[in-house]
């Protein structure tokens, strides 16, 4: 596989490079011939952009990793608040993840009925008593905990246990801690479905977690040609070169997330960038289209090279 992009002197082994492909292809940052996928393509425009913070690209995977393993870093970061700190070592050796991925389960079970993910859940359910050899816990554990840390919920304590507890910030005004928020925000697994469902507000939740409380609403036709522009920027740098689709979820996502940083500061769910691009498609005849995916919805977006012209910077 050839390299695009910067090298970051990045060294891994086979095994670990498998590993994290399988991870990004479950994560749905990959596609199969390894070629950015909608959320890929947002990571990978996020990270390169350097006016953005790290909270930029924390948001982005915020939201992939709820959508991939929410339930699950939902209980690990319980356990986190429970017990004010998690020393790995010692919660491994108590059975916790053999706990936590049964008790999840079991939660899980009462609202899935398709059989082939019931019997993955079943198996999972089965470690209350079929429990993991010591050298495996360690590697089910990390891959659902460390997140939440890379993420800024937690901190990671460099000590010979492996420490985790919540991050605070504090100032002269007051104290903000993350983990209490993400929990707040994200008390259980319905609460992940709505706030990333259609008219869901995940941006309004992930801005009180993160601690943004300065946002304000596009409300006025100023703010309406802001959203356009952003929208029309996140299709350019997104787009498919050759046949210039671009994913709506890239779009949508890539413009809430920057919009919520100076110089606009505002608050934009992706249910407003889907009405904006509705309207935009109806003000105009060719200049932009919809094509739907193999399931028949419509997925991506194509603007003409008239129609981006028009739209100023």
């Amino acid at each position: 596989m050839k390299q695009k992009g910067p090298s970051h002197n990045v060294r891994a082994n086979p095994r670990t490079s498998v590993f994290l492909t399988e991870y990004a292809l479950a994560m749905d940052l990959l596609q199969r011939d390894l070629s950015w996928n909608s959320r890929g393509h947002v990571v990978h425009r996020l990270t390169s952009d350097e006016s953005l913070i790290n909270e930029a690209v924390s948001m982005a995977f915020l939201k992939y990793y709820l959508d991939a393993d929410g339930a699950l870093l939902i209980e690990f970061a319980r356990e986190v608040r429970k017990n004010k700190e998690l020393v790995l070592s010692r919660f491994l050796n108590d059975s916790g993840v053999e706990r936590i991925f049964a008790e999840t389960a079991e939660k899980y079970l009462e609202h899935v009925f398709e059989i082939r993910d019931r019997s993955e859940l079943r198996k999972l359910e089965r470690l209350k008593s079929d429990q993991y050899k010591p050298g495996v816990r360690f590697h089910k554990s990390l891959p659902h905990i460390q997140p939440l840390a890379d993420l800024g919920i937690l901190e990671r304590v460099q000590d010979n246990g492996l420490t985790f507890k919540g991050r605070m910030k504090s100032s002269e005004k007051s104290n903000h801690n993350y983990l209490e928020s993400f929990l707040e925000e994200f008390s259980n697994f319905s609460d992940i479905d709505l706030a990333l469902s259609p008219e869901g507000n995940f941006f309004g939740k992930v801005a009180r977690i993160y601690d943004f409380h300065s946002l304000r609403k596009l409300t006025s036709s100023e703010g309406s040609q802001s959203l356009r522009r952003q929208i029309i920027k996140s299709y350019l740098e997104t787009r498919n070169p050759v046949f210039k689709l671009a994913w709506i979820d890239s779009v949508a996502d890539l413009t809430c997330i920057r919009l919520m940083f100076p110089p606009f500061s505002a608050l934009v769910e992706t249910s407003e960038v889907r009405k904006s691009l509705d309207e935009m498609r109806r003000e105009t005849e060719n200049g932009v289209r919809f094509h739907i995916d193999n399931w028949g919805r419509e997925a991506y977006v194509v603007m003409s090279e008239e129609y981006t012209s028009l739209v100023p910077n």
